[in-house]
């Protein structure tokens, strides 16, 4: 995050302001020795600069780089809390004191795999020191057991080859980039891909399934006719798809694609995905949507911390390149300035 074009008075680099503060001692020595002013715009042009010195110095010298810095939001990856155009104020010196917490917005210098020009990034503290952090994909269940778990088809931020739980991801159904959340109607689920049709999830008594040309039947009952295709099979193994292997199932494929599962079971579920920290599933109400990946368990090593973006499904964060060193926190976001209409402390939790 950050933009010079449009903040650049915020984010001037010392070497300027040491320039800035050079020409204003010449000057005001200048004017020291200068007779050919009037006493009076003298003594008015002298008492300017040294106000004006001083608050060089006490902003980009003392306040800027110790105390608090003014940032710009140039993308979605904190939505909602953070929106595109927002300027915030991070104190730089709260860590100074106290260690960060979890829930905390910080600004980091970006490790090189996130960044190779290292840009300065913001995220939400998830995990610290110590802490184990896993991510559970939305997942459809039957009676309480997994039936499928759904992940994206291709994640942005989800390809570094050198963060280990992102080699060996859990087995999955892959459902596109950003899709709905699966609904529940009529008993059935629904699950929403952005190409192709929806799959169905239909609980049923008794499984006894039967294929006929294109027409599918279970307990002698017409369940749906895929009128048109070429190809019909079925396939009882739920674990490629992360279900239960103790589940009695169904995948009906269409042309090698799951269009259809018919398992046995009273009733079905929807379970979002969210983050697991140290066990316990964590419900936050502060991001945009159910994050469409799944990772493994992973320990945060002594003095890292965990960062995700509030917009987990379109940010460059701890689950793309691993946990952030300690020494690369800039500081806590406390508060949004700009635009007047959005302007409010930084929620935390």
């Amino acid at each position: 995050m950050g933009s010079f074009d449009t903040d650049w008075l915020a984010n001037i680099s010392i070497k300027w302001v040491l320039v800035a503060v050079g020409l204003l001692l010449v000057l005001r020595m200048s004017m020291a020795r200068g007779r050919t002013v009037a006493r009076q715009t003298t003594d008015s042009a002298a008492e300017f600069m040294e106000s004006a010195l001083i608050a060089i110095v006490l902003v980009f010298l003392l306040i800027r780089p110790f105390v608090v810095q003014a940032f710009y939001i140039p993308s979605g990856s904190m939505e909602p809390t953070l929106q595109i155009g927002d300027r915030i104020l991070v104190n730089k010196f709260i860590y100074r004191v106290w260690k960060p917490n979890r829930g905390d917005v910080v600004v980091f210098l970006a490790p090189h795999l996130a960044s190779p020009d290292e840009k300065d990034f913001i995220k939400r503290i998830v995990g610290l020191p110590g802490d184990r952090v896993a991510v559970v994909p939305t997942r459809v269940l039957a009676d309480g057991k997994t039936v499928a778990s759904l992940v994206a088809q291709s994640n942005a931020y989800n390809y570094y080859q050198s963060f280990r739980p992102n080699l060996t991801p859990d087995p999955a159904l892959a459902i596109g980039q950003h899709t709905d959340p699966p609904t529940i109607e009529n008993g059935e689920v629904a699950i929403h891909r952005e190409a192709g049709d929806n799959i169905r999830v239909v609980p049923v008594s008794r499984l006894d399934v039967r294929i006929d040309g294109t027409a599918v039947y279970d307990d002698g009952q017409l369940i749906k006719d895929f009128s048109g295709q070429q190809a019909v099979t079925e396939d009882r193994n739920l674990t490629p798809y992360g279900g239960d292997p103790n589940l009695e199932a169904s995948i009906i494929k269409v042309n090698d694609d799951p269009q259809l599962i018919l398992v046995h079971a009273d009733s079905l579920s929807v379970d979002l995905g969210h983050v697991v920290l140290n066990g316990q599933p964590q419900r936050e109400g502060y991001i945009k949507e159910p994050p469409d990946y799944s990772m493994q368990t992973f320990t945060v090593p002594p003095d890292h911390y965990w960062v995700m973006g509030d917009n987990r499904n379109d940010s460059n964060d701890s689950h793309a390149w691993g946990p952030l060193r300690s020494e690369r926190i800039i500081g806590r976001a406390e508060l949004i300035f700009w635009p007047v209409n959005r302007i409010r402390m930084i929620r935390r939790h």
